[in-house]
């Protein structure tokens, strides 16, 4: 990720001023190259030569600094980067060897925050190599000739490993600032699959058992009266899911989920046959995820199916077996809706699976939730954890 501008390093005007000029400091190593200049000054063209040629490179490598704090690491002035190098080559006719020392530490230093990364290392071997020629031909041997050149060799590795670093930590705070996004879209995404599953289920209740006591009130004003109560009590309930749901504590209970769900097909008029004799062992994260197996299977009987019976099963055995089957007009290879896409993401991610088919003449749903995780741990123990 080349891609990295001022705005990723979060700098202040303040703090851009202090690296500017922190960064302009390498100019000072100008100094004994002009006291040089003036000390052993050359013929009067190559002396006005040497100063143009050193204001020249002053401008391009201000240039470059500055262009190289708002783009960093994307080859941004092109024609000041080649202008400095040409312009740096080029004084080494009028100052000579001081220049010729010099100058290689300028151009390893500024080139890793002009280039992008996959640049460095090729940009930075090919002015070693270039330095050894020149320093070869002017007649640099042996010791001299090694230490020189490792001493630049040290220069380039130390600011290549600063910017690297520095960009490391930018990317670092941009990765963290998008983990953070995806946080918050994932807890968004679990609020709105909760409270499709929560509001679903309880609404359709309370609708259909006020309907039935609308129904009810001429005829039989006690029943009408018990289903008024009961649509009461489903809609404090859903009022307290969905403050849950929102603190993200809530959890659903299987034998909770059980009693609602027979007292929902009843009211909608549709015969249930319960099979779960000891739903009460399931460990409690499966059995949360069998809650919701039971309340989504349930809520779409009553609110497509148009069912005369529905069958509940729970097997405790290892995997968890989870159906709710009905007689009625489920379609298996109609596509997910919501209810059932965010029932397919709680079971795999207990390591499960959903399943729907029709046969016979019944609409199954089951879902099918190993004990055992993958990896060999217990699924009660990694959903504790």
């Amino acid at each position: 990720m080349s891609g990295v501008t001022q705005e990723d390093f979060e700098w202040t005007p303040r703090r851009r001023r202090a690296a500017t000029l922190l960064t302009c400091a390498w100019l000072g190593y100008l100094i004994p190259i002009c006291v040089s200049v003036a000390t052993e000054p050359p013929g009067a063209p190559m002396l006005v030569f040497a100063i143009v040629g050193l204001a020249a490179y002053v401008v391009f490598f201000v240039r470059l600094i500055h262009v190289g704090m708002q783009r960093p690491f994307r080859l941004a002035a092109p024609y000041a980067l080649i202008g400095l190098i040409a312009v740096g080559v080029l004084l080494m006719v009028p100052i000579g060897s001081t220049w010729r020392y010099a100058f290689p530490y300028y151009l390893v230093a500024i080139l890793p925050g002009q280039l992008p990364p996959r640049w460095w290392i090729p940009s930075q071997v090919t002015t070693l190599v270039a330095t050894t020629v020149v320093a070869v031909g002017y007649g640099d041997r042996g010791v001299s000739l090694i230490g020189y050149v490792a001493s630049v060799a040290a220069v380039a590795l130390f600011t290549s490993m600063f910017f690297w670093l520095l960009r490391t930590m930018v990317l670092l705070r941009m990765a963290r600032a998008e983990m953070a996004r995806l946080a918050v879209s994932e807890e968004r995404l679990r609020i709105a699959r909760d409270l499709h599953d929560v509001l679903g289920q309880r609404l359709a209740a309370v609708a259909l058992l006020s309907d039935l006591a609308g129904r009810l009130a001429g005829s039989d004003p006690e029943r009408a009266r018990q289903q008024s109560a009961e649509a009461g009590r489903l809609a404090r309930e859903a009022l307290e899911e969905v403050r849950a749901t929102v603190s993200g504590f809530r959890d659903s209970s299987l034998t909770g989920e059980l009693s609602t769900a027979q007292a929902l097909l009843a009211a909608a008029g549709i015969g249930c046959v319960l099979s779960a004799p000891d739903a009460g062992s399931v460990p409690a994260p499966l059995a949360d995820v069998a809650g919701w197996v039971v309340r989504e299977g349930v809520t779409n009987v009553v609110r497509h199916s148009r069912a005369g019976t529905a069958r509940i099963t729970v097997r405790s055995a290892d995997p968890v077996v989870v159906e709710v089957a009905d007689d009625g007009h489920g379609d298996a290879t109609s596509p997910y809706g919501n209810g059932l896409t965010g029932l397919r993401e709680r079971v795999t991610a207990l390591g499960g699976a959903v399943h729907t088919e029709r046969v016979d003449g019944w609409y199954r749903l089951w879902a099918e939730l190993p004990v055992t995780a993958p990896g060999g741990r217990v699924a009660a123990a990694a959903g504790a954890s």
